[in-house]
């Protein structure tokens, strides 16, 4: 490997590890590798009961899965150069970046009149994405060392941080659930005003990266690319050819 494309033995354990994915790795090899996070559910059954009660086992692991693959994307590759997502979670990394308040909390408090709202309003999607709000939060936070672990150039960075992030996210709506955040709040929007929800979403991630370059200077154009992977993996996880990125369909 080159100079600045290394990755520390303490790192061997992880997820990157047990993907063996590596900086010089072509994007396509990249992306197929994703999909071993789904493949390894293929044999666990999908519901099961403990003590009577039905735990969906399938969503369960993927919930995981995800939200570790969210969290390595966040930690290992968008902080260490300050760069943004969209959403809550790039407001989460703007108060981090500014005041040094952890980003997974912020998430997570930012959050929470949204889903005070969603619990009276739309119960349904706050049971729906309750879970993956809570679990991301935590592993975010709890990831937070890797950001002094990896050291990839600027460029790769923000790709493989996007990629990572969209995947996590495309994971989780093919479950049924979400980190929730400004993408519920969009939804609600939406849904009062008549707006679509998708030029909601955008006018959000714009308002957001503009905020942390004029506020604290962050890289708008790195984060633009970060914006982009996490929208085109998302989409391809979620919508392209599911039957051969999948081994099984969301629930209706």
């Amino acid at each position: 490997m080159g100079e600045g494309y290394a990755f520390p033995m303490s790192f061997r354990g992880s997820l990157f590890s047990l993907l063996e994915i590596h900086p010089n790795m072509p994007i396509s090899l990249f992306v197929k590798k994703c999909q071993t996070v789904d493949k390894c559910l293929i044999p666990i059954k999908e519901t099961t009961f403990y003590g009577g009660i039905h735990v969906d086992v399938r969503k369960f692991f993927a919930l995981i899965g995800a939200s570790i693959v969210i969290s390595v994307g966040i930690n290992g590759f968008l902080i260490p150069y300050e760069f943004l997502d969209g959403g809550m979670i790039g407001i989460g990394l703007i108060l981090n970046y500014a005041y040094g308040i952890k980003a997974g909390l912020a998430i997570l408090l930012l959050s929470l009149p949204i889903y005070v709202y969603a619990l009276i309003k739309e119960r349904g999607l706050f049971i729906k994405s309750v879970h993956g709000l809570l679990l991301t939060s935590l592993l975010i936070d709890a990831f937070a060392p890797l950001s002094d672990e990896i050291f990839v150039p600027p460029l790769l960075s923000a790709i493989l941080g996007g990629l990572l992030v969209g995947a996590g996210i495309g994971l989780m709506l093919r479950y049924e659930t979400s980190t929730g955040g400004l993408d519920l709040l969009a939804l609600f929007l939406s849904k009062k005003a008549g707006i679509n929800v998708g030029i909601l979403i955008f006018s959000f991630d714009c308002l957001v990266l503009l905020t942390g370059h004029f506020l604290i200077g962050i890289p708008l154009t790195y984060s633009i690319i970060v914006v982009a992977c996490v929208g085109s993996m998302t989409s391809w996880v979620t919508v392209v050819h599911p039957d051969h990125w999948f081994s099984f369909r969301m629930k209706s």
